[in-house]
């Protein structure tokens, strides 16, 4: 099995199980071979994917958009993208250790980029989150590591 089984309640949908499981909604939709994203009933059995499974999901939707051309994008770093595409994810973050941080009530990029000693552009653009505001607690957020 490629992870654990969870039992739709009512008033369950992709995202908020995505959120109580730190997952995708990308990874619950391939872990379960859904059509729709939005089509889930209550009692239907959902795959929650492994760590394994979600890397490989994100890996499979970068490589998909490296053969798209990227209009606009820049670089990570750089001030004047934006928004990164996954692709220049996947490089920045090639041969880079990593680690993550699940966001909690009042966090902010800032305030994560202070405590892993990281530039919070870098690490808003990796994570594909606004500069400013807080963010939702339970997000798990990609740390590279020096």
């Amino acid at each position: 099995m490629n992870g654990s089984i969870y039992v739709v309640r009512d008033g369950d949908d992709l995202n908020t199980i995505a959120l109580r499981f730190y997952v995708t909604v990308a990874a619950l939709v391939a872990a379960n071979n859904l059509s729709n994203a939005d089509t889930i009933h209550t009692g239907q059995q959902l795959v929650i994917p492994k760590a394994a499974m979600v890397l490989s999901v994100a890996e499979t939707t970068a490589e998909a958009e490296m053969s798209e051309p990227q209009v606009g994008v820049l670089s990570v770093g750089d001030p004047n993208t934006p928004q990164v595409s996954p692709r220049e994810i996947q490089a920045f973050l090639t041969g880079k250790r990593t680690t993550f941080y699940v966001t909690r009530a009042g966090d902010t990029i800032s305030q994560v980029a202070s405590l892993f000693k990281i530039d919070p552009l870098i690490l808003s653009q990796i994570n594909q989150v606004e500069m400013h505001g807080e963010l939702t607690p339970g997000m798990r957020l990609i740390i590279p590591i020096k």
